[in-house]
């Protein structure tokens, strides 16, 4: 977070600027920023969000899987309602969806409409009806390293949020 935050204020327009915007003070942000003085969380708060900077829990044990898809299910809807209102195609809230969990899985790979097990084709086999492709995967990079979530999106109600 800290380098973040040294690099968004070096990015910004000015120094003055920030502290018009945020109230923290230019002093603070110069010693910040040269690593001679650390900030305040409130400080910190604020600068994050006039920078629109958000800290993430990332998945780290199968038990935050849930609430990972959950979180990103959420963004989804809170940030991409529009496309269940326009009743767009599955694979486009499937690839938003994919976005959102990206973040949230950083040690895999979230892939969406991945059809592909090295050259043969990728089914989850749980099916009766003998599989199906999945519309997110959320797997390791390397062959040994298991999937952990696959994801089948289907359109449903019309949001209300």
């Amino acid at each position: 977070m800290t380098n973040l935050l040294r690099k968004a204020i070096n990015e910004a327009e000015s120094f003055r600027a920030v502290e018009r915007a945020t109230g923290v003070k230019r002093q603070s942000l110069m010693k910040f920023v040269r690593c001679e003085q650390s900030l305040r969380l409130d400080l910190a708060d604020k600068l994050a969000t006039y920078f629109g900077l958000r800290i993430i829990r990332t998945v780290r044990t199968a038990k935050n899987v849930q609430d990972a898809v959950q979180a990103a299910i959420n963004s989804l809807l809170d940030r991409d309602a529009d496309l269940l209102k326009r009743d767009v195609r599955e694979e486009a809230i499937s690839h938003r969806l994919a976005v959102y969990l990206e973040p949230l899985f950083p040690d895999y790979n979230v892939d969406a409409e991945y059809n592909k097990h090295g050259d043969d084709p990728k089914y989850y086999s749980k099916s009766k009806r003998g599989g199906f492709r999945p519309d997110i995967l959320v797997q390791g990079s390397k062959p040994a390293r298991r999937m952990i979530r696959c994801a089948c999106v289907r359109r449903f109600c019309p949001v209300s949020r």
